[in-house]
């Protein structure tokens, strides 16, 4: 037999909200003092029930109040070749288009029809334009603060989140 202090009477932040969780235990001997309140007698079978339901009764209240997961880091830098697979896998350009960029420093159709669609909305200068295309042509590396990015977001062609994940994948590219 057992003597088990429940911990229903202690205040709720000290018990994590479970009210049957055990705050102490003793075994009944010859020795034990008489039984009085707040210690409730059990079996150990009855005891390794209530630890049982314990248990799940604590889990499900640390579930429901785990933090979010944080979101995964987005790298600022990653090479060419990881930026053009990853354009590349995610449907941003073709492979003929990663292959000429690859080779040549080809600016890909796509982006070279944004940075025309964007001169010709007034959104951009040819000056810019220029630029635009020849820093991609000199570029070893890209770089997520580029102004490549900002003119994709500004353009509506996408959003933070998903030029993030270009940047994602990019880094997992071996």
């Amino acid at each position: 037999m057992l003597h088990v202090l429940l911990n229903r009477d202690v205040v709720e932040g000290d018990r994590q909200g479970i009210p049957k969780w055990p705050l102490r235990v003793r075994e009944v001997g010859k020795d034990t003092p008489a039984l009085k309140a707040p210690w409730t007698a059990m079996t150990r079978d009855e005891y390794a029930a209530l630890l049982a339901l314990h248990e799940v009764e604590q889990l499900a209240w640390l579930e429901a109040r785990a933090p979010a997961p944080m979101p995964e880091p987005v790298p600022q830098i990653v090479t060419l070749r990881q930026l053009l697979f990853a354009l590349r896998d995610l449907g941003w350009i073709s492979h003929d288009e990663a292959m000429a960029a690859a080779k040549n420093g080809d600016l890909p159709a796509s982006f070279s029809t944004l940075l025309a669609s964007l001169v010709a909305a007034g959104q951009l200068t040819a000056s810019m334009a220029d630029d635009a295309a020849l820093s991609w042509a000199a570029m070893y590396s890209a770089e997520r603060g580029a102004m490549v990015w900002q003119l994709f977001l500004a353009a509506g062609v996408a959003t933070d989140e998903q030029v993030d994940a270009v940047f994602r994948y990019a880094d997992a590219v071996i």
